[in-house]
């Protein structure tokens, strides 16, 4: 799928409900964790890496906001509401069992709005 100017505008949206992006400035953090999102998505897989941005900890409060944002980008079929993340895949996951295509549609969806969410981020300046 290709990224277009949508996908982008709803992840300025997305940043900027989520307070990733203040004043129109972000904190320079959320850049690598944006980023870093894609590589442990190839490495771990969906959900381990969702599990991981979702972990509590001193550190982990920013990269909780990646999150969401990503779940406010998501398309209102997937319904995650206040749910997180990764409770909403396990759940959706055994109650429906999700086919592949399901589940490749969805690790698509996700993958389009992280890659739009880092071209978004592009458009604002970078606090120390």
């Amino acid at each position: 799928m290709k990224i277009d100017s949508k996908n982008i505008e709803r992840a300025i949206k997305a940043l900027v409900k989520a307070k990733v992006v203040e004043n129109g400035a972000y904190k320079k953090v959320f850049k690598g964790y944006i980023s870093s999102f894609g590589a442990s998505l190839a490495q771990a897989g969906l959900l381990p890496t969702i599990i991981f941005f979702e972990a509590n900890s001193d550190q982990a409060k920013d990269r909780k906001l990646v999150i969401e944002a990503l779940k406010s980008m998501l398309p209102e079929k997937y319904n995650v509401g206040n749910k997180k993340l990764s409770l909403f895949l396990i759940e959706e996951s055994e109650q429906k069992g999700w086919s592949q295509q399901k589940e490749r549609e969805l690790l698509r969806t996700i993958s389009d709005s992280m890659v739009a969410m880092k071209l978004a981020l592009r458009m604002y300046r970078e606090n120390d």
